[in-house]
């Protein structure tokens, strides 16, 4: 079981790497890595996919890039440490859920939108809930999807 502590500095990880998502100088792979202080070198290439060693904290971390391999569309990883849509809501406030997938067992849960300041760029922040939610308060992943860039 993740103590307090371990679940903040996950959830303090998530917002991290959404603000540095959003204040990257551009939506290219290298880039986001570089806001994410990752090195592009060191990922899988497949597909339309650049799967990294998984940073500190994830045991799962991808970037997902559009298929002309110009810009990232989302980021997902899952976290070391369990994380609760309590939590996240402390951070990314209020969440409702999306529409059920196929196969989907457990519903996804946005978040509202993230804007920073001086930000070229938002990001929706979505967690895969795990089986028995609500009962369960449990994150299983997480998504950072990027906002078109901000115009004006």
């Amino acid at each position: 079981m993740a103590t307090t502590t371990e679940s903040n500095d996950a959830v303090a990880q998530v917002q991290r790497w959404a603000h540095a998502m959003c204040l990257a100088a551009s939506a290219a792979p290298a880039d986001i890595a570089q806001a994410l202080d990752l090195d592009l070198a060191t990922a899988d290439r497949v597909g339309s996919q650049r799967i990294f060693p998984p940073p500190t904290g994830t045991t799962y971390f991808e970037l997902v890039v559009e298929r002309d391999g110009i810009s990232v569309v989302f980021l997902e990883f899952v976290p070391t440490t369990p994380l609760t849509a309590a939590a996240l809501a402390g951070v990314f406030g209020d969440w409702r859920e999306a529409p059920a997938g196929p196969h989907q067992i457990a519903p996804t849960l946005l978040f509202d939108d993230l804007w920073p300041d001086a930000a070229q760029r938002g990001c929706s922040v979505l967690a895969r809930s795990a089986p028995g939610w609500p009962q369960l308060d449990r994150v299983e992943g997480v998504v950072l999807y990027l906002q078109p860039q901000r115009i004006g």
